[in-house]
């Protein structure tokens, strides 16, 4: 039977968020209708696809309307429930504490939500679905709440939480909260899910759900051979941000260096700690060992996982990196941290190399180690494919979500918190 959700995003379509791009490509798969909501424009570097340019068409963005969109969207809140409104507002409120700064967001908050309820009005899209647990999961609750100002109708909402975001300042996410007035929440991790719980009261951990994020296994297929390079190349995809440890990685090929082994670190991605990473490089003189290469779409992911000889994310906090699955699934053996969920897909010895976040030395004796031991390597490899294909295929896990969505039910009267 078809099915109508509405997902709730902050950037939409965006390079770096390719996985929520597939998750909603395979729900439309299994017939589910997805109605695509983001709270920010779109980039011009976003739109530099056909797919992207494709998504585009298809979202509402929030802030992008006129002001007569947003005061037609308030008024018929409003207008349909005064008190209902007014109640909503001091909830709102209420939830800034005295930090008149934080009031003040989230009545813009309300005002987004009416947006975006008055947009899904003239669709069927009754469950709405937040990626991360911050300002998505308010939009998606306080629309939903206006949606059942009306009696009659039926909203409901979730939200997936990925990872540290959600959990380093527990007052802006109001985790408690949410979790107390939501049909369900997701986690794509059993560490994920261990915070949520962390952070809830006991009586709602019956509605924490844990589903993996996922990628397609057939479009990052088992390479066929271990590329010749005639130096090691030690490939990352990830966000150039603080938290990934690229500048780790950098050290790193300085100690190699110092102990005479030469390999190059390719970083693919593009974000905001570019120009520290490549700053680090030039002050312990490898810079002509670091390579960056931008953001890429999958067919430029999967050429340079191709050509890697090591995959390697250091990452100080994450949630569970889609970007190990898809090096995995390549064939690529995967050098990374034992935190979050990590250690859930990259077993050490097993099917990566896992250590201590921060650690230089332990980092340049692993990328050491599998470029020595080529065997070693390609046990590690084969092992991961197979867990990629058992518990990390996109279409079978997303298939659970689609159920989720399909049996939301509102929460009970007496749970709901205030």
């Amino acid at each position: 039977m078809e099915s109508s959700v509405a997902y709730i995003l902050t950037n939409y379509p965006r390079l770096s968020h390719t996985f929520i791009a597939r998750e909603i490509n395979d729900l439309e798969s299994l017939g589910v209708r997805v109605e695509r909501v983001a709270m920010n424009a779109v980039l011009p570097s976003d739109l530099e696809t056909r797919d992207g340019r494709c998504e585009s068409e298809k979202t509402f963005y929030i802030k992008t309307s006129s002001t007569s969109a947003i005061v037609k969207a308030v008024f018929a809140a409003m207008r349909m429930s005064p008190l209902g409104f007014a109640r909503l507002a001091w909830r709102s409120v209420r939830m800034g504490g005295t930090d008149l700064r934080a009031m003040l967001w989230r009545l813009f908050y309300l005002v987004e939500a009416a947006l975006v309820w008055d947009h899904l009005r003239t669709t069927d899209a009754r469950h709405l679905h937040a990626h991360f647990g911050l300002t998505p999961a308010t939009i998606a609750w306080f629309t939903a709440d206006i949606g059942n100002f009306d009696r009659t109708q039926h909203w409901t909402w979730s939200f997936t939480s990925h990872g540290f975001q959600d959990f380093v300042d527990e007052r802006e996410a109001q985790i408690a909260l949410k979790t107390a007035h939501a049909s369900f929440v997701v986690g794509i991790s059993d560490f994920t899910r261990s915070q949520l719980m962390r952070l809830s009261n006991p009586q709602f951990w019956d509605r924490f759900e844990i589903v993996r994020c996922g990628i397609d296994v057939d479009e990052f297929a088992f390479r066929a051979q271990h590329p010749d390079n005639p130096i090691p190349r030690v490939v990352t995809v990830a966000r150039l941000s603080p938290e990934k440890g690229h500048v780790i990685i950098v050290n790193a090929v300085k100690q190699l260096r110092d102990r005479g082994v030469d390999v190059i670190a390719e970083f693919v991605g593009g974000g905001p700690f570019r120009d520290e990473i490549k700053a680090e490089a030039e002050r312990l003189g490898v810079s002509d060992r670091v390579e960056f290469t931008g953001e890429l779409e999958a067919p430029g992911v999967v050429e340079r996982l191709n050509q890697a000889d090591v995959f390697c994310l250091p990452s100080f906090a994450e949630g569970l990196p889609v970007s190990i699955m898809e090096a995995m699934a390549i064939g690529v053996p995967v050098i990374t941290t034992y935190i979050s969920g990590i250690p859930e897909l990259a077993q050490d010895h097993r099917r990566a190399l896992t250590l201590p976040a921060g650690n230089v030395e332990a980092l340049a004796d692993a990328i050491t180690e599998l470029i020595n031991d080529r065997a070693l390597g390609e046990e590690l490899a084969k092992a991961a494919r197979a867990e990629i294909e058992l518990n990390y295929s996109s279409i079978d896990n997303v298939a659970r979500l689609a159920a989720l969505f399909a049996n939301a039910r509102a929460p009970r009267p007496a749970d709901g918190g205030s």
